[in-house]
Formats: structure tokens, sequence, C-alpha cells
């Protein structure tokens, strides 16, 4: 049996990367106390004696309507030890698999703490075209890398037809909320059975660390949406493997090529029929899982639409850095737009709006009203944004100042904590790149007292978030540098 011992090494690069969230949770002080703390972090695992504390609260994010995902805020200790366990399992039972995407091994444990290498962290982070919940993933690199290769196989099969004419896209629904933890930890056991500390302290975590919400009972499902996300997305990858080969099997004795990027399916294939029964497939795997498919999210379309739908094309034009390709796709969004044909709006936006910051001359007034009018028109697109998307939705205007008041009144006007964690975080990070883009320091204040007293309800920002951007305004030069 292999000694499970949380290491001051992760702790330190997890706290590191909390305090890189929108949700700055680790003070000072606990970095001062970090060898104490976890030191008697891993008394109480060798003692038989750990348990999870309450969490700090939830923030939440727009899905869409009103809808809203909360996001737990978990205790600096308890993320420590969750990324500790879920990495050294990740690194044991998450397999690469041809067509399957969205589990790379990247949980920094101390083994792989030097192999993040790749591109700059701006490079990294503004290259994320989409991402569904808040994500604040340790190495953007790998997530890009694995998109990436996850958009280039999809290019590809539309491009090529070697499947057929059609795709088939569905979900798995309240996938984090609804994994069976008996199952999870069941699937461990087999693959790890050396790991059987790591495993009784996972499943002591995952039982009780959302306590307070289950009236103090323990917990039978669910995996937390964590605010970094790679140690639950791990689990969540892991979970899904025995089905990933039950599924391509069936796939293959029909002539359908099934891809995955974590709970999205694509099923590529001649006709609508061996789609239906690839669902059905699904369906009926998934089940001695305790899951189901989305039927909202479920559909058949042409290739050429799903091509359209992905915005593949726009995606190359950015990869290409063909600014020619990239205008014309963006008039081509627009129409599609116009005539109602689908598209997946959060992807386009945020593509077009990351590429337009990095790339001045491409900022014309048909690339800028389509920013424009698609925040009106989507306003769930533009309450997902995080902070560097928050920041060059803001500077790629002629007028700075005047947008930083329409983005700030908007993000006001939501009840969520989520879209005003993130201003905050704007203003956290980013304040002299909007000082010098022409946004005051006394307007950054006010917008900053605005949001406090909009929000005295939550404690999550009235905690963590708004001392981070004060503290850092007080940090301003009374003049903006030269």
């Amino acid at each position: 049996m292999k000694k499970l011992e949380v290491s001051g090494v992760l702790a330190q690069k997890v706290w590191d990367q909390l305090n890189k969230t929108a949700v700055p949770i680790v003070e000072a002080q606990d970095f001062f106390n970090l060898k104490e703390t976890i030191g008697n972090l891993n008394d109480r695992i060798s003692t038989n004696q750990y348990f999870p504390d309450n969490v700090h609260g939830y923030f939440g994010i727009n899905k869409r309507y009103g809808v809203t995902r909360f996001i737990p805020i978990i205790n600096h200790t308890d993320m420590a030890l969750y990324y500790q366990v879920c990495g050294e399992i990740g690194d044991r039972v998450i397999k690469n698999k041809e067509g399957i995407f969205g589990g790379w091994r990247v949980v920094p444990t101390p083994a792989t703490l030097g192999n993040l290498n790749g591109l700059s962290r701006e490079e990294q982070v503004e290259l994320l075209y989409e991402n569904e919940y808040f994500s604040e993933t340790f190495s953007s690199a790998a997530w890009f890398q694995n998109y990436k290769s996850f958009t280039d196989c999809i290019r590809e099969l539309t491009l090529s037809g070697e499947y057929g004419n059609y795709v088939g896209m569905t979900d798995i629904a309240n996938f984090y909320d609804t994994i069976d933890i008996d199952r999870l930890i069941s699937k461990i056991r087999d693959e790890v059975p050396d790991l059987i500390r790591h495993t009784e302290v996972l499943e002591v975590y995952l039982r009780y660390w959302n306590r307070r919400l289950m009236g103090y009972q323990k917990s039978n499902k669910g995996i937390p949406q964590e605010i970094i996300t790679d140690g639950s997305r791990n689990l969540s990858h892991f979970y899904l493997q025995s089905f990933d080969d039950a599924i391509k099997k069936y796939c293959k004795s029909i002539g359908v090529k099934y891809v995955r990027w974590a709970d999205d399916m694509l099923f590529f294939s001649p006709s609508p029929q061996r789609i239906e029964s690839c669902f059905y497939e699904a369906s009926r795997i998934l089940l001695s899982d305790g899951l189901n498919l989305s039927a909202p999210k479920t559909t058949i379309i042409s290739r050429l639409e799903f091509r359209k739908y992905r915005c593949l094309p726009l995606l190359k034009s950015i990869d290409e850095k063909d600014d020619d390709e990239f205008n014309r796709q963006v008039e081509l969004l627009r129409n599609a737009e116009k005539r109602g044909e689908r598209v997946k709006h959060d992807t386009a936006i945020k593509a077009v709006l990351t590429h337009l910051r990095r790339n001045k001359h491409l900022r014309n007034k048909i690339n800028l009203k389509y920013i424009e009018d698609g925040f009106k028109k989507h306003p769930e697109v533009f309450s997902s944004l995080n902070d560097r998307q928050l920041l060059a939705s803001i500077v790629i205007f002629d007028d700075p100042s005047s947008r930083a008041e329409d983005v700030k009144n908007m993000i006001n006007r939501k009840s969520m904590a989520g879209p005003k964690a993130y201003f905050l975080k704007l203003i956290r990070e980013h304040s002299t790149l909007l000082r010098l883009s022409g946004v005051k320091k006394e307007q950054m204040s006010a917008m900053v007292d605005e949001i406090k007293k909009s929000s005295s309800d939550s404690y999550i920002l009235q905690k963590f978030c708004i001392p981070g951007a004060l503290y850092r305004l007080n940090l301003l030069h009374a003049k903006a540098p030269m």
C-alpha cells in the first residue's frame, strides 16, 4: 500500500493557483503557516482523522436565461489534499485514447512540476476560445494543445467525409452532479489497488465536502465543480473511460466515428439512423454508471452545418493568421445570425474578441459591430467572460473609459456573483493596462464601490474579491506611467 502524504511543494502550487483565480482565498498568513498546516493535515491523514472543512460558499455563473451553476469555493487546505490525491490517481489511471480528448494529466504533483512548458502564459490564456464554465486550469498550454488536437480532429473529419455526411451531437445531463461516488471509488480500487489510502481519503472527501447542502448527511452522488477544475476533470474523465471503450467498439462495428471532449460526444456517420442507434447504445451503456444523455442537447445535423456551428473556418483563419479570411468569416457569422442558423456563439464571440485584442488593424466597423451585437443578443456569453476577455471587450473600442462603464453596468445588473468576481479580477490583475488605455484610477475605484454596494449579500465577493481589487488600486501610482 502506497503512503498518502500531501506535498508542501504541491500545496504551494495549489495555493498560488487559487490566488490567480477570480476568488483569491489564500492569505499571506496561510503561506507563512504552510509547513505547519500541511504537517497537521498529514498527521490527520495518517491517524484516520481527516475530515473536510465546510466550503467558504458558492458563487453563481449564468448558463442561460437565469439558469445558474454554483461553483463551490473550497477551503485551501482541502484543495491541497484533493489535488494530491487526484494527481497521483490520475497519473496512474488516465489513458491516452484515439479520439478521446479532455483528459490530459497535468495536475502538478512533485513528479510533474517541471513539465509545464510551452507558450507564454499570456499566449496560453489568450488562446482559450471557449470554456463552458469558469476555469482556472493549472496549465493553459496543456488545455490549448488538447483542445487544438480536438479541433483539428473534427475539422479533418468534416473535411474528409470519410465517415459520411452526418454528425450527431450530445452530452451527459448534469455530468459532475450525477457521478455515482460508489461506482467511481470502485473503478479506482479496481484500477489501482495499491493506492488504497488515496482512495479511502478521496471517498471521505467526496462524501462530505458539501455536507452543509446535504443536511450534514453523506453524499452518494456528485463531485465538486471546483474553481481550478483540473482535479475533478481528472476524476470525471476516468469515470467515462470504460464507456469510451464500449461505445467505440459499437460504433466501429457499424461504421461510425466516435469523438469525445469532456462530456460532449460526437458521432460521424453516413446516415441519421446509425447515429440514432449510437445514441440508444450510449444511453444503455451509461445507465450502468448512473448517467443519462441530455435530450435538449442531442441533435443530428449535416457535416456542413456542423462546420458552421463549431465555427471551424473562423478558428482556422485565426490559427493561420489569414486576415482577409477572418474578416470574411465574421461577415458570414453576421449573416448566419440574421438567417437564424445554428452557431456556437460562445466560441465565435470569444474567438473574435480575443483576436481583435491581439490585432488592432482588424478592428474595423463590421468586426466591432459583431462584438457589440453579439453581447446584446447573447447576454449569457457576456456573463461568461473571464478577466482577459473583459479587458478585450473594453480596450478594442475607441472610448475605453465609457466602454468600461457600460461593461460594469451590464455586470452589476446580474444577480449572480460569478461575472462580478471576474470584473473584480479584471481590476485586480489589469488595472495598469486599463489606466494606460484611458480608464482612470478614480473611475475604477468607483466601479468597485458600486459592485460592493450591490453585492452586500455575497460573502464570497465581500470577503475575497473586493478587498483584492481595492488593494491593487491602492498600489497604483498617483500618475499614470508614461
